[in-house]
Parts: C-alpha cells; sequence; structure tokens
C-alpha cells in the first residue's frame, strides 16, 4: 500500500498509524479477538520493544470491536532474529504478514497471532457427534487415498498460517455450511465421526471467524474417520 505525499512533507507517526488501521481493516475486516489471544500477544508485544525499535504498537479490541491483532510497526524488524524467534516460540505466535510502507527508515509493519487461541477440545468431545471438513473436487482423490492432512493456508498471499485442518461442528446448520462453501469455492463435504476419531486431538476456536462453531485442529484425520459428500447432497445428521 503506498501513501502519497509531497516530495518534501515528513511522514509522521500519526500517518503511518492511519496506514497500519486502513491495512487492519482491508486485510481483516470485521472479526474479533478473543481474551486469551488478547493476554497471549499482549505479553508477547511488551516484551518485543526489547529486541526492536517499535514505533506503534496494539494487541487489543479497540478498533470499533472488529478483530484487531497484535501488530507492531519499526523500522528495525529482523525475522531471523534469535532472540525474536525464541519470544514467538515462548508465547506460541506466528507472524501473519509483513507490510512495507512509502515511509522514512524503511518502516514496516508486521502482524502477529498466537497459534493456539482458545481451547475447545473439552466442549466438542462433550456436545458434538460430527465435524464437517469443506474441501474442493480437486482434492478428493488425494484425500481419499491419505485422508485429511493438516495444511498451511495462505489467505492473502502475503499472509502464512500453521499447518492446521478447518473444521465446522454440528452446531452449525445446513444453511451455514452452504454459505462458508459458495464463500470458499468447494463443492464437497467430509463428514467426521468424532467416535472414529478418537479421543487424541485438541480443538481450537478458528480466530479467523466470529462463528462459535469454527474451528481447528493441527493432527491428521484418518481416512475411516470421515464420509465424503457433495454438499448438494447433504443432510443433518
Amino acid at each position: 500500500m503506498r501513501k502519497k505525499t509531497h516530495n518534501n512533507m515528513h511522514i509522521t507517526e500519526k500517518d503511518i498509524q492511519n496506514i497500519v488501521i486502513e491495512s487492519l481493516y482491508r486485510i481483516f475486516g470485521k472479526r474479533c479477538l478473543n481474551e486469551s489471544q488478547q493476554s497471549n500477544l499482549g505479553g508477547f508485544i511488551k516484551e518485543l520493544s526489547t529486541i526492536f525499535n517499535v514505533k506503534l504498537h496494539n494487541y487489543d479490541n479497540t478498533f470499533n470491536n472488529n478483530r484487531c491483532l497484535a501488530y507492531i510497526t519499526t523500522d528495525t524488524f529482523d525475522k531471523n532474529n534469535i532472540n525474536f524467534v525464541k519470544l514467538m516460540e515462548k508465547y506460541q505466535v506466528f507472524i501473519t504478514s509483513i507490510d512495507k510502507f512509502d515511509a522514512p527508515n524503511g518502516t514496516i509493519q508486521v502482524n502477529f497471532e498466537s497459534k493456539f487461541p482458545k481451547n475447545v477440545t473439552k466442549s466438542i468431545y462433550k456436545n458434538s457427534k460430527y465435524l464437517y471438513h469443506l474441501t474442493r473436487a480437486s482434492n478428493i482423490q488425494k484425500i481419499n487415498n491419505e485422508g485429511i492432512i493438516p495444511f498451511a493456508a495462505n489467505e492473502y498471499r502475503k499472509n502464512s498460517y500453521p499447518e492446521r485442518i478447518y473444521l465446522l461442528t454440528d452446531k452449525c446448520n445446513i444453511q451455514d455450511i452452504k454459505a462458508y462453501a459458495r464463500q470458499l469455492a468447494t463443492s464437497y463435504i467430509l463428514v467426521c465421526d468424532i467416535d472414529k476419531m478418537g479421543h487424541g486431538y485438541e480443538f481450537y476456536k478458528d480466530p479467523q471467524s466470529v462463528e462459535e462453531f469454527a474451528i481447528f485442529t493441527d493432527k491428521p484425520i484418518p481416512r475411516e474417520c470421515f464420509e465424503i459428500k457433495k454438499i448438494k447432497d447433504l443432510q443433518h445428521q
């Protein structure tokens, strides 16, 4: 994103902040940050100032109750800095994007997200019988042979996410499923039986969604644990 300026006009920190806010809205939209993420990301951001020259930072939900990921603007960022790598591991945080701005001294914005947000494992095993995974027709052959394998999603080209399997619980309805399918341009749904999956999974609230029934896990789901169906033929279990 480029901000137009006159040749001799100095870009202030307020200018940079406006760019940051605009970028957050452009990339993430109106999505909520839960309390566990906020605490985790808050501690992480505070310690970052001991490693980099942090000009601006944010880690709480301030933008009109919209989703606000932790971010910093800095001119000394180095993603390979050993202390930074250790800090990400300590707080289980990862980089979701790095945006360069048309500003002095190579100022950039770095966005962060908790690797493991709200854990909903107990609730899933207590209240759900089936989980749903949406996929495209081009993936069906591989899934039929290998099961559902966690993958690293790239939603916005610049962004990268840890290996995950995104799922919907059976608390959603068919209309919810069809809405997600249209958004993702998918035509197939994998209906996963939790009893067949066993109790060795950890499930987390999907931080990319405001819906409570959107979750993820990072453990593969074997072929024998799910049925492959077309969404148009789906009836609730």
